[in-house]
């Protein structure tokens, strides 16, 4: 999926070079946005294999980002979705209801659903922040202008500051469910660093199966 994704980014950035200097601002910022969301994409994906995020709040931004997308492709840059509206969820939300109807979640499940919708929002801005600054800029400079590039950066800047804020106020406003989901997830993602590195290792034959096999388990009986 990435090499696809990058495929389609060096096509679109070649056709940039070839168009006027207004329609190039103009689908700049499209082609940048649309990276960016890609990026998103990819690892909203690593975060629900990490088990850092449930089901409903990986479907939740899933959506999200699909709306986006689908906005940008048709030439609307506004950073607010919420005007949007998702005919495909009509029957989901008719779902909720109706569970909701029968049995409200409890505080705890609500607590942490809000928590880490958040707190994923915070990584994958991180995230689309970091892998743009990785840009090498003559090259940037030379296919995207400057507004646009500096623009999505300032855009993603803001997204991680607002969801960081709310995050925030969640923890406050529950400090002991917060604090204990925090340490929780901060452990799924250590467990899954360390079967990574394992995996390499093995991959790399500097250990033999065997010995994968007894730290692997080792692994899992500690966490």
């Amino acid at each position: 999926m990435q090499l696809e994704q990058e495929a389609k980014f060096t096509e679109a950035c070649n056709a940039i070079n070839n168009i006027s200097s207004e329609a190039k601002s103009q689908l700049t910022h499209s082609v940048l946005r649309i990276y960016a969301i890609g990026i998103e994409k990819r690892h909203l994906k690593t975060l629900y294999h990490h088990n850092e995020i449930s089901e409903a709040v990986y479907r939740r931004l899933q959506g999200k980002l699909q709306l986006q997308l689908e906005a940008v492709e048709m030439g609307n840059l506004t950073s607010d979705v919420s005007l949007h509206v998702d005919e495909k969820d009509i029957f989901e939300h008719m779902a909720t209801r109706l569970r909701k109807l029968y049995k409200r979640d409890s505080e705890i499940e609500r607590v942490s659903t809000q928590y880490m919708y958040y707190r994923a929002q915070v990584i994958l801005s991180r995230k689309v922040i970091k892998e743009l600054a990785t840009f090498d800029q003559e090259y940037a400079n030379h296919i995207f202008t400057s507004e646009a590039y500096r623009h999505t950066i300032d855009l993603y800047e803001n997204f991680k500051a607002q969801s960081q804020k709310k995050m925030d106020a969640v923890s406050i406003a529950y400090p002991q469910i917060s604090a204990s989901l925090s340490e929780e997830l901060a452990s799924r993602r250590v467990e899954k660093i360390e079967e990574l590195v394992l995996h390499e290792l093995f991959e790399k034959e500097l250990i033999n199966q065997k010995l994968y096999i007894t730290i692997r388990n080792e692994l899992t009986g500690k966490h």
